[in-house]
């Protein structure tokens, strides 16, 4: 049987474009794999931003057949931008690259302008505008405590925006909402506004006199 082998210039095996955000005094490795036939190959990096294109040295990444592991480190805005990982075989050189943006990253900012937008008696609605994430995804987390029995009542947390509903609140009674927004970097400042919920339905009270004993007949509404 006569087999025919297709040989093939490498192309990106791994997600072609990803964000890592790095801190001035870190470090990220980045892995760039690639798909080719014959999988001999030979990698190549290049640092792209505003400025200028750097290609890495060798002693920055380290290949390992048809994978590639690149450190980066920066410490200036210019060691920021596009990082990107070519390879070449006896075919030729990949047609496009692998990409990924290296971005600066730190903790988020506090959520702004947050208010509460409705009460009821044992509800709250607070809304916020989100702040700049710091370069990676964020969650918002909202703390609740009583003012008037110093009880922590509830935390909960928001992925898309810092808007928030807490129920299952005692009525007519005052809190403190502390809410901020956490990354993998670490955490915001915190943003406390106090508010309350309102009273609780009122009870009418109707006395009849039944056999001669008072009656208390009770309208909840």
């Amino acid at each position: 049987m006569l087999k025919i082998f297709i040989k093939d210039a490498p192309r990106c095996e791994s997600v072609r474009s990803s964000v890592y955000g790095v801190g001035r005094t870190e470090s990220v490795s980045v892995t760039c794999e690639i798909d080719a036939y014959p999988n001999v190959v030979n990698f190549s990096w290049v640092l792209i931003n505003t400025d200028k294109q750097f290609t890495l040295p060798a002693s920055q990444f380290s290949s390992n057949g048809t994978r590639s592991v690149a450190t980066v480190s920066p410490r200036a805005p210019q060691d920021y931008g596009v990082l990107q990982c070519w390879a070449t075989n006896v075919v030729g050189p990949q047609k496009d690259p692998c990409s990924f943006r290296i971005i600066p990253a730190g903790v988020p900012e506090e959520p702004k302008n947050c208010q509460v937008t409705n009460r009821t008696s044992d509800c709250l609605y607070l809304d916020c505008e989100s702040g700049e994430d710091g370069g990676l995804q964020q969650i918002f987390q909202l703390e609740v405590m009583s003012t008037d029995s110093d009880k922590f009542l509830a935390n909960l947390t928001a992925r898309n925006a810092p808007n928030f509903i807490v129920c299952s609140l005692p009525p007519k009674e005052s809190f403190i909402l502390v809410v901020y927004a956490v990354n993998s970097k670490g955490r915001s400042k915190q943003v406390a506004l106090r508010s309350s919920t309102l009273a609780g339905p009122e009870k009418d009270t109707d006395r009849f006199s039944f056999y001669g004993t008072t009656v208390l007949v009770y309208d909840i509404y």
